[in-house]
C-alpha cells in the first residue's frame, strides 16, 4: 500500500489518499496524527505540504504514526516551506506586494484548514525524523511555485528501533485514550516530554520510575500498561493514582508550599517529591487519599502549566479588584501559589494590597517581586521592573 497523507484535492490512482477534511478528495477521512490503519501496512508514504498545517506536537505524533504504519525500510517523503529561504526573500523584497506574497507562504491561506501552524527549519525536521526512527536519505531544495521555496525530505524507516517503536505505541495509546487534543501548548508540551521520559524508562524496565513521574500521570499509566505482566503491580498503583486525582496530587502539594519570590524551582521539586511518595504508598499499600478539587486543576504538572494558571488567576484577581470584589485577595494569592517566579504577579498583588490595606501590608509582595527578578530575560526588562517595584516600596 502507498499512502498519500494530507492529500487535499491531489487524488492519486494506486494510492490510499488520506485527509482530515471531509470536503477533500480523500478515500479515507482521518487525522494524520491518529491514523486508523494497521501496523506495517504501507511500503511508502508521501506527505506534501502537510506538517506546516499540523504544528510541532501534531507533527511528532504524525511521524510516530508513519513509523508505525510503514514496513521496516519503508519510504517517507515530506515537503514543507523552506522558512530560511522564505524569510530571506521577505527581507529582500522590493515592495509590499512581494512581501505580502512571502507572508502568505509563511502563514498559509486565510481559508479553513489552510492556515500554517508551524514553520520547520531543516535541522529541526531532520532531528524530529531521526528521533521518530527514520534515516535521512536526501534533502532537496525546490520551488513549490515561482517565488515559493520548499524543502523535500526523503526518509527511510529504520529496520529495528526499539525507542521509536515504544514512542509510536505510546503516542497511539495516548490518542486512543483521548488524552491529547492539542488545544493548549503547555499541556501538549508536558505530555510530549512525558512520552519521551516514559519510553526511556520503560526500555530499561524501570516501571517504578515511570510510576513516580508527576508530569503526566495519565501518560505514565498508559506506558506502564504497555509494559505488560512485568509491571502488573505498578499498573494497579497507576490506576489508584489516577482514581485519586493524578496530577492533582502534585498540584495540591505545590499549592501547600508558601509562595516566595524566585522559589518556583524548589517548590516544584518539593511537590514532585510528595507525588513520588504518594506513588510509592499506592504501590506498597494499595491505598491513597483522593486529592480535593482535582477537577479544577490541570491534567499535567509542569512549569508551563503553572505559569498559565498564574496568569489566569492574575487576570481574574485584577478584574475582581477593579470591581471591589471580596475574592480579589484570594485570587491574587492563588496566582502566586501557582507562579512564584513572575515579578509582575508580585507587583500587581502588592499594588492591590497597598490600596486595600496600606503600604506595610504590601511591602512583602514588592520585596518578593525583587527576589523573583533574576529569572526575567533581558537586562533592560529586569531594570524596568526593578524601578517599578522600588517606586512602589517608596
Amino acid at each position: 500500500m502507498k499512502l498519500n497523507i494530507g492529500c487535499g484535492n491531489d487524488w492519486r490512482a494506486g494510492w490510499l489518499n488520506v485527509d482530515s477534511s471531509p470536503g477533500s478528495a480523500a478515500d479515507k477521512v482521518m487525522p494524520a496524527e491518529n491514523l486508523d490503519l494497521p501496523d506495517g501496512c504501507a511500503r511508502e508514504i508521501e506527505a506534501l505540504h502537510l506538517v506546516e498545517h499540523l504544528g510541532y506536537f501534531r507533527t511528532r505524533y504524525f511521524l510516530s504514526e508513519c513509523f508505525r504504519t510503514l514496513r521496516p525500510g519503508g519510504r517517507l517523503v515530506i515537503e514543507t516551506p523552506d522558512i530560511i529561504q522564505t524569510c530571506a526573500a521577505f527581507a529582500g523584497a522590493r515592495g509590499p506586494e512581494e512581501r505580502e506574497a512571502q507572508l502568505g507562504w509563511i502563514y498559509g491561506a486565510e481559508s479553513s484548514g489552510m492556515e500554517h501552524r508551524y514553520a520547520f527549519p531543516e535541522e529541526l525536521l531532520k532531528e524530529l525524523a531521526r528521533r521518530a526512527g527514520f534515516d535521512i536519505i536526501s534533502t532537496e531544495n525546490r520551488a513549490y511555485h515561482p517565488g515559493r521555496a520548499a524543502l523535500r525530505f526523503e526518509l527511510r524507516r529504520h529496520e529495528e528501533d526499539r525507542a521509536a517503536a515504544c514512542q509510536a505505541s505510546l503516542r497511539k495509546a495516548v490518542m486512543k485514550a483521548g488524552l491529547e487534543d492539542f488545544s493548549r501548548e503547555e499541556l501538549s508540551s508536558a505530555r510530549d516530554e512525558a512520552v519521551d521520559r516514559c519510553c526511556s524508562l520503560a526500555l530499561k524496565g524501570e516501571a517504578g520510575g515511570v510510576l513516580t513521574m508527576a508530569a503526566a500521570p495519565a501518560v505514565s499509566k498508559l506506558a506502564i500498561g504497555l509494559m505488560g505482566e512485568g509491571a502488573k503491580k505498578e499498573s494497579v498503583a497507576a490506576s489508584l493514582l489516577a482514581h485519586c486525582g493524578g496530577a492533582a496530587l502534585a498540584w495540591r502539594a505545590l499549592l501547600g508550599v508558601r509562595p516566595k519570590g524566585g522559589a518556583q524551582g524548589s517548590a516544584f521539586a518539593s511537590a514532585e517529591l510528595e507525588y513520588e511518595k504518594a506513588a510509592l504508598r499506592a504501590l506498597e499499600t494499595d491505598k491513597l487519599e483522593p486529592a480535593p478539587g482535582a477537577a479544577g486543576l490541570p491534567p499535567v504538572f509542569s512549569r508551563a502549566a503553572a505559569r498559565a494558571e498564574g496568569e489566569k488567576y492574575l487576570g481574574r484577581a485584577m478584574k475582581a479588584a477593579d470591581a471591589g470584589g471580596d475574592d480579589a485577595e484570594a485570587l491574587f494569592d492563588m496566582a502566586l501559589a501557582f507562579e512564584r517566579d513572575e515579578p509582575r504577579l508580585w507587583l500587581e498583588a502588592g499594588r492591590y494590597f497597598k490600596a486595600a490595606k496600606g503600604k506595610a501590608e504590601a511591602a512583602d509582595y514588592f520585596m518578593n517581586g525583587l527576589l523573583a527578578l533574576e529569572g526575567l530575560p533581558g537586562v533592560e526588562t529586569r531594570d524596568a521592573m526593578r524601578r517599578e517595584l522600588m517606586k512602589e516600596l517608596g
